[in-house]
């Protein structure tokens, strides 16, 4: 009986060191995502994957919701950060998000985390990466369109001359 329960605690214990200094919430490859209210006041930052630098950085109040939700759009179902009160920044990148408190990371613990210029540089550079990841993602939906708007014109001929 002994036994079992300090195997129990045991891998209690290895379950919560598994998870990164600092992570408030984190989204792993499938439903269900969850929102959870910022435990303090502080900078939140987004990191995609475990070896990225974060691709938001946003200041919370305590009891605003941050997390991950997931949304029905014209093309399916897809993955949204929240923080505060937003929703719309489209997650496409990855299977692992993670949410970070500034304050309580190890500042080498990850990516991007000791950035040199402090709080507002990094803010900049994750300003940066989002703005390039969706410039990416609107180039690649122009080029969706537009194949689709060719088929939907060649079907129409089709059907037409029919």
């Amino acid at each position: 009986m002994f036994q079992r329960s300090l195997v129990l605690v045991l891998l209690g214990l290895g379950a919560v060191g598994c998870r990164p200094q600092g992570e408030i919430v984190r989204y792993m490859a499938r439903p269900p995502a969850s929102t959870v209210k910022a435990p303090q006041d502080g900078t939140y930052l987004l990191y995609p994957g475990t070896n990225d630098p974060p691709i938001l950085v946003e200041d919370l109040k305590a009891g605003d919701p941050i997390g991950f939700t997931i949304q029905q759009t014209a093309a399916g179902k897809r993955l949204f950060a929240v923080v505060g009160q937003d929703q719309s920044f489209n997650l496409e990148r990855g299977e692992r998000y993670a949410w970070m408190l500034q304050g309580r990371m190890n500042p080498k613990s990850l990516p991007g985390a000791d950035e040199a210029g402090g709080p507002d540089k990094q803010r900049l550079n994750s300003a940066q990466r989002a703005y390039d990841a969706a410039a990416q993602q609107l180039k690649s939906a122009q080029q969706n369109f537009e194949a689709a708007q060719r088929r939907l014109e060649e079907a129409q001929k089709q059907s037409g001359g029919q």
